[in-house]
Formats: structure tokens, C-alpha cells, sequence
């Protein structure tokens, strides 16, 4: 990227993606990211298998952005390459 021609739109644009795959989101969030969405349980089954890494800040759980995206399309269910017309 160079800098010395970027307008302010696309390097807001660009920040902003890097901010989105780097958020933190809590149990409750990163299961409603999940289409169908899955249950708190469901996401911390996941998470002792090590489908999900999580972090822990403060003694509470988060889950990563590009960490649950990167889950769901490695989950068959949940990976849009994967579907079929039928479902």
C-alpha cells in the first residue's frame, strides 16, 4: 500500500478490516456470528476439542474475529463451499 496516494476513505476502509478480524467477541456474540448460530454449550464443546481458540483476559473468555471464521469453514456445516442447493 502506498501511502503518498492513499485518500482518508481507503485507509479508513483498510483500518477498519484489520479491526474487525482482530475484535474480541464474547460467548454469547461469537455464537451469533455462526450461521445457523450455534449455543454457548456448542461453542465450548468446540473450544475444549480445539476448533476454536479462545483468550482469556481478566478470567473471561473471548473469541477472535478471523479464529471463528476460520472455524466455520473448517466446520462442514458451517462452510458456505460446502452447502448445497438442497439444504
Amino acid at each position: 500500500m502506498d501511502f503518498n496516494t492513499i485518500t482518508v476513505e481507503q485507509l479508513v476502509s483498510h483500518l477498519s478490516d484489520f479491526i474487525q478480524k482482530d475484535r474480541l467477541y464474547s460467548p454469547a456474540e461469537a455464537c451469533k456470528l455462526f450461521q445457523p448460530s450455534i449455543s454457548v454449550q456448542t461453542l465450548k464443546k468446540w473450544t475444549d476439542a480445539g476448533l476454536i481458540p479462545m483468550q482469556r483476559l481478566g478470567g473471561r473468555i473471548f473469541y477472535r474475529y478471523g479464529n471463528i471464521v476460520t472455524a466455520g469453514a473448517n466446520l462442514n456445516k458451517y462452510s458456505r463451499n460446502n452447502r448445497s442447493d438442497n439444504e
